[in-house]
């Protein structure tokens, strides 16, 4: 899954556009805070932050343990995508530049 539909599944259920807006920009400016060097274990804190208010806001019925566990889940799925993205565009930038 690629990683906008990865943000766009985690705010599937939310109606409200600036408020999906604002995540969806949160999440990218963590993605290029990661690119930019920060460290992967605070990044991850954040975006576990993040990932466990949505699900609060969008599952308020669930026990805290059941959201952390799906809060987890969903983090180091986010994790490994940003990862992956990252590396697809150094390698992309990388190309550009040895081809002429």
């Amino acid at each position: 899954m690629s990683w906008e539909a990865k943000i766009l599944n985690l705010l599937g259920d939310i109606q409200d556009p600036s408020l999906r807006i604002r995540i969806a920009m949160t999440l990218n400016y963590l993605r290029d805070a990661l690119q930019a060097g920060v460290s992967p274990e605070e990044i991850r804190n954040d975006v576990f932050d993040v990932v466990y208010t949505v699900i609060d806001f969008k599952e308020p019925f669930l026990n805290p343990n059941e959201k952390r566990k799906k809060a987890q889940e969903i983090t180091e799925d986010i994790m490994r995508e940003m990862k992956l993205n990252i590396m697809h565009k150094m390698v992309m930038s990388k190309l550009r530049f040895t081809r002429y």
